[in-house]
């Protein structure tokens, strides 16, 4: 005699369980009924409808599917996969907590050394970089004829020529045991890689994919805003990198200068103004939308 199960209906789930063996043995009489008492497993998956119906992996328990909740697939027929991260690595609050790490002192990002203010670097793959773009504050320490506004300090250092950036870089480099330098473009494809995430980039502005033509025609409304560079947003405002120790805004902000084998400057990585796909990029990027990174070196 073939083992019976009791349906019966679970209402606040709208689904129908079978929970208890029933003493009779009765199967089917029509295929577009609803499950009867008294049905056994196998009369039930033999139904019509068999696709709505889930077993539990001993075989002793059979549901009608008509919306199961995640408690039936974890508890009962303990099928659930893991749940997801309850915190998304590009979320808000992912990213207040990997810029809650940052070295700052006061307001602004950086560290002090010997009463000067200087970006902070961390590892990233093989290389020791900043971990911000050189901010308006940091690079006002060196150049006392930068202006920079209040409440700009942590923005990124912007309109600054390569042989700027590189003098720079030979200034910071005159504290005891340490030496910095702009990254090389052999290094970029570690740095500048394609982005998974949110870029200060003028796809962000556009709230989309942007072609060249479109770009053409966001660059004459943007001059419209009046401002210098006003695409621009205070440093580590987007997406961190996913390594360890957290690196920002190498997609985006503003383009950053690098080193190429001739000794020249070339400016790479996403930038404000411009489409985040580099392919399709009609143009360099506006001279205000070009900054720098450092790259600590050893002795």
């Amino acid at each position: 005699m073939k083992t019976a199960y009791a349906l019966i209906a679970i209402l606040g789930f709208r689904t129908l369980v079978a929970l208890a063996p029933a003493a009779a043995e009765a199967g089917p009489t029509q295929t577009n009924a609803a499950p009867k008492p008294g049905w056994t497993v196998e009369d039930a998956l033999s139904w019509e409808w068999a696709s709505e119906f889930k077993t539990s992996p001993d075989c002793r328990w059979v549901v009608w599917v008509k919306g199961v909740p995640a408690w039936f697939d974890k508890y009962l027929f303990q099928t659930a996969q893991e749940d997801p991260e309850e915190l998304k690595p590009d979320a808000p609050l992912a990213l207040a907590l990997k810029l809650k790490s940052a070295k700052a002192d006061g307001i602004r990002y950086g560290r002090m050394t010997n009463g000067t203010l200087v970006p902070e670097t961390v590892a990233h793959g093989t290389l020791v970089i900043g971990r911000f773009e050189l901010t308006r504050a940091q690079f006002a320490a060196f150049d006392h004829a930068y202006k920079v506004e209040p409440g700009r300090e942590n923005f990124p250092a912007n309109d600054i020529p390569f042989e700027r950036a590189k003098a720079y870089c030979e200034w910071l480099s005159q504290a005891p045991g340490e030496r910095y330098r702009l990254p090389n473009t052999s290094e970029s494809d570690s740095l500048y890689g394609k982005s998974s995430g949110p870029e200060n980039t003028l796809d962000y502005w556009a709230g989309g994919s942007v072609n060249p033509d479109d770009a053409d025609k966001l660059r004459r409304r943007i001059a419209g805003l009046g401002t210098q560079a006003p695409l621009l947003k205070e440093v580590g405002s987007l997406k961190a990198s996913n390594s360890d120790a957290a690196v920002f805004d190498l997609g985006g902000n503003v383009a950053e200068w690098t080193v190429t084998s001739e000794g020249e400057g070339r400016a790479l990585g996403g930038s404000a103004d411009l489409p985040a796909d580099q392919k399709i990029r009609s143009r360099r990027p506006a001279p205000e939308y070009i900054g720098f990174r450092v790259v600590k070196a050893g002795r």
